[in-house]
């Protein structure tokens, strides 16, 4: 082998090292990449769990507050919470156009407004005493027969013109203590 070949080779041969010497730290750069991605995504698979759990706990208590306020009843808590977590759990805003105006509404936004319409409404059950006190009729509807109701509340609503017959009933058949 002349000396020119062996220069040649040896050339070669360097520039195969280097090659390989540089596809080995891209390898590493990759590795190492790929080891920072996936510490990112889980990173972010952990703050959305735990996002997830604290508007849980969030929906939880207010559905608990709506059933101490009497709003919502017991029976209907898990699907009240059910509910604002598939909406929270949107990704994208609904759009509403009329004529020229177009709102967008994102998922959070449908579930502030959903309990806003929960918080808004009259109480299903009523806490305290119903009977009883200055405003309870003095007609005391146990043991009286159909016909003495019948004309308690036909008195009651001649005494309160606007009150139907069905709200009269209500009024003379309260039982009194």
């Amino acid at each position: 082998m002349s000396d020119t070949d062996k220069a040649e080779l040896e050339k070669l041969r360097a520039e195969a090292k280097a090659s390989q010497d540089a596809t080995a730290k891209l390898q590493a750069d990759l590795q190492a990449a790929n080891d920072a991605h996936a510490a990112a995504q889980a990173q972010v698979k952990s703050f959305a769990e735990k996002a997830a759990a604290e508007r849980r706990a969030s929906f939880v208590s207010f559905a608990e507050a709506e059933i101490k306020a009497g709003r919502l009843l017991p029976k209907d808590k898990n699907l009240a919470v059910a509910t604002l977590e598939t909406l929270a759990a949107g990704e994208q805003a609904l759009s509403f156009s009329e004529g020229a105006t177009t709102t967008q509404v994102t998922p959070l936004q449908m579930c502030a407004w959903l309990q806003g319409q929960m918080s808004s409404r009259t109480a299903v059950v009523q806490f305290g005493e119903l009977a009883g006190g200055a405003d309870a009729p003095a007609f005391d509807a146990r043991g009286k027969s159909d016909e003495d109701i019948d004309q308690a509340a036909r008195r009651y609503q001649a005494e309160h013109p606007s009150v139907s017959y069905a709200e009269a009933l209500t009024q003379v058949t309260r039982f009194t203590a």
